[in-house]
């Protein structure tokens, strides 16, 4: 059998992409009051599910731990044979299940609304046995699966990846999560270090690459080599950085007689276009640098005193030899 494989990529995803835009056009009514709910609660967000959604509701569990609420995943097979004890009356459950019809949901379901713990139910179905159990329900539009057979989890699986993503979200945003309280909790990774404050990320001390305003440029092409950060940063006498000299800064004048004789003030770019704090957040200095179109910046003191330098390669994992 011939397959056009692009032509048939793109419908797959055309599919789920409309399937998304279904699920945006037709939010549950109840996604408010559920929000609020685990906004409120004083325990834990309990996640479970079978299959792929298992999978995906560890995803949610682990993206709601992220933000400062607490919340673990719970397998039902295991829920059934002692684990349920895991679950507390401050607690909530958020149970997934496509179809509404998964067996092995049924007795945790049960146990919640024995104990009057309050549960969630993310499902497609309507008048389940689940969703007979269950307190709330998060009801997700029926469409087929793209997938082989229109059976394997796809587009289902899609809609409620995205459906724990806007209750994550809006959860973040109800409870006033900060981005160091996210860091708190994800200190390692990229993620980590876009939310470090740009002082425990930034080159400092002897690395910087400083000169003098009467510098000859000489001398402060001696000190960009070495540095090897591809400009430099222009101080006066009380050590405050006024300007910047960069490679673009010297291609721009070493034309000009006696060049190599010419002060730094006379070549460098005044005032800096950006001159982050050092408790401003990577990803703050990092969208600065962008909107400026620029890729480095000196990191000051409040006085405006450099005490470090930060560059885009650095968070790119382009690090280059300092040895040159």
């Amino acid at each position: 059998m011939s397959l056009n494989f692009p032509l048939k990529a793109r419908e797959l995803i055309l599919t789920e992409a409309r399937a998304l835009m279904h699920l945006a056009e037709n939010l549950p009514e109840s996604l408010h009051a559920i929000v609020t709910l685990l906004a409120q609660i004083s325990g834990k967000v309990v996640c479970t599910g079978v299959g792929k959604s298992s999978l995906i509701a560890e995803k949610i569990s682990g993206c709601i731990s992220s933000i400062g609420v607490p919340s673990f995943f719970i397998d039902p097979i295991k829920a059934v044979h002692g684990d349920l004890g895991a679950i507390d009356s401050k607690d909530c459950l958020l149970a997934l299940s496509y179809s509404g019809m998964t067996q092995e949901l049924l007795p945790v379901l049960s146990f919640t609304r024995s104990k009057r713990i309050p549960s969630i139910l993310m499902t497609a179905g309507k008048n389940t046995f689940l969703t007979a159990q269950a307190d709330h329900i998060i009801c997700l539009p029926l469409i087929k699966e793209v997938g082989p057979f229109e059976a394997v989890p796809s587009t289902s699986a899609v809609m409620m990846m995205a459906m724990g993503d806007v209750i994550v979200s809006l959860l973040a945003e109800l409870k006033e999560s900060q981005p160091e309280l996210y860091r708190e909790f994800h200190p390692h990774g990229t993620l980590g270090y876009l939310f470090s404050p740009i002082k425990e990320v930034m080159h400092t001390g002897k690395s910087l690459p400083l000169v003098r305003l009467d510098q000859p440029m000489g001398s402060v092409i001696v000190e960009m080599s070495e540095k090897c950060f591809g400009c430099a940063g222009v101080v006066s006498d009380d050590g405050v950085l006024k300007g910047i000299i960069s490679d673009g800064d010297l291609r721009r004048c070493m034309t000009q007689d006696h060049f190599f004789q010419m002060p730094a003030r006379n070549v460098m770019t005044s005032p800096p276009r950006f001159t982050p704090l050092p408790d401003m957040l990577v990803t703050d200095v990092m969208a600065e640098l962008r909107k400026k179109n620029i890729t480095f910046s000196f990191v000051v003191d409040p006085s405006g005193v450099p005490i470090g330098f930060f560059r885009m390669h650095d968070y790119w994992g382009i690090k280059r030899d300092t040895s040159c």
